[in-house]
């Protein structure tokens, strides 16, 4: 019953949640990989972001199923992740102040890294997103 209730509100929250992202200053999306038992990789991807009332906010976008742990399917399901929670490339291309990972070199790589790979993808993106690593 709960899951149902859960559901059905979670289209409204996303429409509050993509609200939200219009209106914050900056966002940055925090990502880290992992492999579940079945050994399916993974990528967990947030969006943080200040709020009007300048509270710090971090939303889990979506665990996203990869294919493989290469750079552009850790980008497209980063992605995906935004997608899920309906940020759009132009809130990226805008607000875009960093982007967190793990530091593994699939991520970070200066060449073909996904990070790099989003940055590229984001055609009017006009500033430099920080990178960052993830503890874990």
């Amino acid at each position: 019953m709960h899951a149902v209730i859960l559901l059905q509100a979670l289209p409204k929250t996303k429409n509050q949640w993509q609200q939200d992202f219009e209106n914050a200053r900056f966002i940055s999306i925090l990502s880290d990989g992992s492999t579940d038992k079945s050994v399916q990789e993974q990528e967990i991807v947030y969006v943080r972001y200040v709020d009007a009332s300048g509270h710090v906010c971090t939303k889990l976008a979506d665990i996203v199923a990869l294919d493989h742990g290469h750079s552009q399917d850790i980008k497209a399901g980063i992605s995906k992740g935004l997608e899920t929670v309906r940020m759009t490339e132009e809130v990226i291309s805008n607000k875009l102040i960093g982007i967190d990972t793990d530091g593994a070199s699939v991520n970070m790589g200066s060449k073909s890294g996904a990070v790099k790979l989003i940055i590229d993808n984001v055609k009017t993106y006009k500033g430099n997103a920080y990178q960052n690593y993830i503890t874990h």
